[in-house]
């Protein structure tokens, strides 16, 4: 990341929230789910089972959607019911192997306790899963000069889910005020732009995420045009 003193005077306000556009999910889940508050256990409280053996695990999509995959094993695997209680709330149904896998929107950021019930009883352990959000960061921040008066900007957002992301330039240079740049599925954002300004074409260039799918914002990274 390059940096460099903040100028005297910032020339942006990130003060309003930029709308973002929600990806179609393009995963292939083989699970169905049902949504529900309506379950059969209460897995805060349950005493767990030892009947079958589940691990749980999520990646994080555009917007608030998360991809949830899991198996359980043991004896009577295929066709188990798990139950999701919290921010992801409802049932899915095991496969043939004991696998589950489907797409969901969360309810927000918080905690998420699955097991396997058979009834209102609990047949395996309760694993946590819990939906969770960092704040985006900015790396590898730089500008190239490819002529007189192009220049190119790169970097690389890591969030969660960065595809769709929008990086908001500011700073000093007179042609970078209200540019902006999407980020791509592999983090990595480019902004190619003439600046044929002179003077006030040069100093400190800051660029930022307002607002990741789930609202947070990442912290200003600075490089230097001259």
């Amino acid at each position: 990341m390059l940096r460099s003193v903040l100028p005297a005077e910032r020339t942006h306000a990130p003060g309003r929230r930029l709308a973002l556009e929600q990806f179609e999910p393009r995963d292939c889940p083989s699970s169905a789910f049902l949504a529900t508050h309506t379950l059969p256990a209460d897995l805060s409280t349950a005493d767990a089972g030892t009947t079958l053996a589940l691990t749980v695990s999520h990646t994080y999509l555009a917007g608030h959607t998360v991809h949830v995959t899991g198996t359980v094993s043991g004896s009577g695997a295929a066709g188990a019911t798990i139950e999701f209680q919290g921010e992801v709330s409802g049932l899915a149904t095991a496969d043939a192997d004991g696998n589950f896998d489907f797409v969901i929107g969360a309810e927000g950021l918080g905690g998420v306790l699955v097991g396997a019930v058979d009834g209102n009883s609990v047949v395996s352990n309760i694993a946590s899963d819990p939906i969770v959000n960092d704040a985006p960061v900015i790396v590898n921040f730089a500008v190239k000069k490819l002529d007189s008066s192009t220049y190119q900007f790169t970097g690389r957002v890591q969030d969660e889910y960065p595809a769709g992301l929008v990086v908001l330039f500011g700073g000093q240079p007179v042609s970078l005020q209200s540019q902006r740049a999407v980020v791509q599925s592999d983090g990595t954002f480019t902004l190619t732009i003439t600046m044929a300004q002179g003077s006030a074409d040069v100093g400190t260039v800051d660029v930022w995420v307002q607002s990741d799918w789930w609202g947070a914002s990442s912290d200003c990274a600075y490089a230097q045009v001259s």
